[in-house]
């Protein structure tokens, strides 16, 4: 499989210098291009790299107004394209099998390398009814004791919701052996409320029922979240999970048209992984 090495750095950063050139009064942007690197540890991981990079399309100018610049798409209730696109590399050192005497090894290295590539589409119609839709497909090269197995898998999904009142969204989705209104169902909300001098405050919360799920421990998940908006252009938030993992995030915009995004995230449900990534993006 072939390598993308430093496919992020050079294209945004061409992107980015273009944005800053432009108007910085413009109160409006069509395009936005982002890149983020992140990387996982843990005692039994010996190597983590993932990059990744997407493009949205807006079908009509955005309105950036007195919102918060991360949240104008959401508030001015946005149609949009989105393509994204993946490469990973990961490898980790755990207990082994010998295929001939059925003991274990002390150590053995497992890897996987792969790409994706994904499309995502969301419009409103009446500027009331919300739907999604979204398709991905994935390259994957999995190593394990010496061997190695390649494979790929597309995935479709899509979401239905309904925006009741002024910068609130709820919805539903669906997808490949999840009808919807069958036996699994989730809900998902988010509202923004905007304060005065461009502080705001951002709340998520999404909940799922499975039923007859034996290979999932609990039968229902929950997941809330929140940001604050110290400014328009500087935010801190974070998620906490039914299975106390739990996501610290910060976002920065150096101007209008150019920020910064860090992310901390720590599971520990199954296995104790640290998170960390970073993310640049960049709109005009």
């Amino acid at each position: 499989m072939t390598k993308l090495p430093f496919f992020l750095v050079l294209p945004l950063s061409g992107l980015a210098a273009f944005a800053e050139a432009q108007n910085a009064s413009n109160n409006s942007y069509q395009f936005e291009f982002g890149a983020t690197y992140s990387t996982s540890d843990a005692d039994f991981i010996t190597k983590s790299n993932n990059y990744s990079v997407d493009g949205t399309y807006y079908f009509a100018p955005v309105q950036l107004k007195d919102n918060p610049y991360a949240e104008a798409a959401f508030m001015e209730r946005a149609g949009f394209v989105s393509l994204g696109g993946g490469y990973g590399e990961n490898e980790t050192k755990t207990a082994c099998v010998s295929a001939a005497s059925g003991t274990g090894r002390t150590s053995c290295r497992t890897g996987q390398e792969g790409s994706s590539a994904g499309v995502t589409t969301g419009f409103y119609v009446a500027d009331i009814f919300y739907f999604e839709g979204s398709y991905s497909y994935s390259d994957n090269e999995n190593k394990y004791n010496g061997r190695t197995f390649s494979s790929n898998n597309d995935y479709w999904s899509a979401a239905i919701g309904i925006a009741p009142m002024e910068n609130m969204l709820l919805t539903t989705s669906f997808a490949e052996g999840n009808d919807l209104f069958g036996d699994n169902y989730n809900i998902s909300g988010k509202y923004v409320i905007p304060f005065t001098s461009g502080q705001a405050l951002n709340l998520e919360a999404s909940y799922a029922y499975y039923k007859d799920a034996p290979d999932i421990a609990d039968d229902d998940d929950w997941i809330v979240g929140g940001d604050y908006y110290f400014s328009r252009a500087f935010s801190v938030g974070g998620t906490f999970n039914s299975s106390d993992n739990y996501t610290l995030r910060s976002r920065y915009f150096f101007n209008q048209a150019l920020s910064l995004d860090v992310e901390y995230s720590e599971q520990r449900d199954f296995l104790d992984i640290d998170t960390y990534s970073v993310g640049l993006s960049a709109r005009f």
